[in-house]
């Protein structure tokens, strides 16, 4: 094992044996040496926690066993294999990574006036940014779980962006065709005081049995505006989970979206920490599944200054034996008075084998604010496509209407129209209608 992650009495277990391969890659990856002592610590964690299992009550809805069984592998370069389609809706600029790999060819990212971007694997792109790496690690230290470890000890790549002004947007797209393998890919954004960016991100799998592991570290100066919006697509047989820590600092403002309409499971993982007065941050997910897949959103908001506000709105709409799971917690610290934060999961089940679960909870120390949550679970009303039907609308239609509405709420606060019009054109016109009849 490369020298800079001798750790004496490392011995990985055999579920995990793939990563002593995987670790020496990453250990002489490009910038590897800079982030030796944090992956020398993941690398213990990792080993220390061992794969969740359901009888681990934030996962008690997802079945690793299938992944856990696998020899994970490194990821191939994927590029020969890839539909270009997928990219023919994607503008400029955009970042391409296949497999975790970044894809000159099919990424074009010039030179930003108010921005700068650059990766930890191209040193040429560090030019007076390496000082921003610095602040990498720094959020996602305060966790610890298996798959944030896995990445950190793991990761071969950081793709960083720092925006000292606007960047009015960037897409960065994911292509994921590399059955069985681990891909892992890491970010970091700053935004400084004043300054505005704009984000979208795609997720499209086509292999089976991979793990896509992915960490974002967000810090929001003050006054700062960021919205990012995501869409997952992932394979049928995959387990995807993304996990963004978010920092925000006075007047800062925070949209974020999560849109999913596709995987085997998907757990997306949200920790927001308002660190100044008068922040602001909306978190929206809307998910639309079928068959067995599972959509698991974890999102933990908190307050830790006065009169800042924040809302969580998830929405889902679930057919065959999908399901849905929306763990919501808002933490209001004793000095945040004034806070207002709020929670609400809605869900529509298209068959009897559809589920939907909520877990909200509300850690209150402060006294004059005003927090809430709440959650409906329902089907589709039978009144209303009688009326519809009535009018001369074909029930498949009547069904469509009736969904679009539902969603629209959520949809209309993506800016994105790329990321939006890739969404609404998807399930509603697949099975997912007939599976509600």
């Amino acid at each position: 094992m490369n020298g800079l992650l001798e750790v004496d009495g490392m011995n990985f277990p055999e579920s995990l044996k793939w990563c002593e391969e995987y670790i020496d890659v990453a250990a002489s990856a490009a910038g590897a040496q800079r982030f030796g002592k944090e992956r020398e610590k993941a690398a213990k964690s990792l080993i220390s926690l061992g794969w969740p299992t359901k009888k681990d009550e934030l996962w008690r809805y997802t079945d690793l066993g299938p992944y856990q069984s696998k020899n994970l592998s490194l990821p191939v370069n994927g590029a020969g294999q890839i539909k270009t389609e997928l990219l023919d809706k994607i503008p400029f600029p955009r970042m391409v990574f296949i497999n975790g790999i970044y894809s000159d060819i099919h990424s074009d990212c010039a030179a930003f006036n108010g921005a700068s971007v650059f990766r930890l694997g191209d040193p040429a792109s560090l030019y007076n940014c390496s000082a921003a790496l610095d602040k990498a690690f720094q959020l996602s230290n305060a966790k610890e779980s298996f798959f944030l470890s896995m990445n950190g000890a793991l990761f071969t790549d950081i793709l960083g962006i720092v925006v000292t002004d606007s960047l009015e947007r960037l897409h960065i797209v994911h292509l994921n065709n590399s059955s069985g393998a681990a891909i892992l890919p890491r970010m970091l954004i700053i935004v400084d005081g004043g300054g505005k960016l704009g984000l979208s991100e795609y997720y499209f799998g086509e292999g089976e049995g991979y793990v896509f592991n992915e960490v974002t570290e967000l810090f929001i100066g003050e006054g700062a505006q960021v919205e990012l919006s995501s869409i997952v697509d992932e394979g049928s047989a995959s387990f995807h989970i993304s996990q963004i820590f978010v920092e925000q600092q006075s007047s800062a403002n925070l949209s974020l979206n999560l849109l999913c309409k596709g995987g085997g499971s998907v757990r997306q993982e949200s920790y927001i920490s308002l660190e100044g007065e008068h922040c602001k941050a909306q978190v929206r997910g809307l998910s639309v599944m079928e068959s067995s897949a599972l959509s698991d959103n974890l999102v933990e908001m908190k307050h830790s200054k006065p009169n800042s506000r924040s809302s969580q709105k998830f929405k889902g709409v679930y057919s065959g034996s999908s399901a849905g799971v929306f763990r919501g917690t808002i933490i209001v610290e004793k000095e945040a008075i004034g806070t207002e934060a709020y929670q609400s999961h809605d869900s529509i089940l298209l068959t009897d084998t559809a589920s939907a679960t909520t877990l909200p909870h509300l850690k209150i120390w402060a006294d004059e604010v005003k927090c809430s949550h709440g959650a409906t679970v329902g089907q589709l009303d039978d009144e209303s496509i009688f009326y519809l039907r009535s009018r001369g609308i074909a029930e498949d239609e009547a069904r469509k209407i009736l969904l679009n509405g539902f969603m629209k709420d959520v949809l209309d606060e993506v800016e994105c129209s790329v990321v939006k019009d890739n969404f609404v054109a998807c399930k509603l016109e697949q099975s997912l209608l007939s599976g509600g009849k």
